[in-house]
C-alpha cells in the first residue's frame, strides 16, 4: 500500500473479502475489513471541489488537513492541475484557487444546454 492513499473502511465479514477480492481487484483488506483505494484522479477532483468553495483559495496545508489527503499528494496534484491551467497559485498570499481553465469547462457545459435551470 503506498503511503498517499487514502482508505475508505467498511465492516464486513471474511467471506465477503474474499469474494470482493475475487470480484474487484482493487479493494483490499486488512483484519476483516473492506478498503478501497481513492486515485490521483480522485484526489484532484476532491481538490477541484474544495476549491469551488467557500473560502475560495487555499494553501496547500489548508487543503491537505480539509481532505485528509498526505501534503506531498497534495503538492504533486497541484502541480499537474496548475500544468493544466485548472488551478492557479495567488501570488500574493500563495494560496490556491481555481484556474481559467475551469472557467471555459464551466461556460461550455452552459452552453451545451438549452437552458438552464438555477435552483
Amino acid at each position: 500500500m503506498l503511503t498517499d492513499d487514502i482508505i475508505i473502511v467498511k465492516n464486513t465479514t471474511a467471506i465477503g473479502v474474499a469474494k470482493m477480492r475475487q470480484k474487484e481487484p482493487s479493494l483490499l483488506s486488512q483484519g476483516g475489513r473492506e478498503m478501497k483505494k481513492i486515485t490521483s484522479l480522485k484526489k484532484g477532483i476532491m481538490i477541484l471541489k474544495r476549491l469551488s468553495e467557500k473560502p475560495y483559495e487555499m494553501s496547500a496545508i489548508e487543503l491537505s488537513n480539509d481532505l485528509g489527503i498526505n501534503r506531498s499528494t497534495v503538492h504533486r496534484i497541484l502541480n499537474h492541475l496548475i500544468e493544466e491551467n485548472l488551478i492557479e497559485q495567488n501570488i500574493e498570499n500563495k494560496k490556491y484557487r481555481l484556474g481559467y481553465i475551469t472557467h471555459k469547462i464551466g461556460k461550455g457545459y452552459v452552453e451545451s444546454r438549452e437552458y438552464l435551470e438555477i435552483d
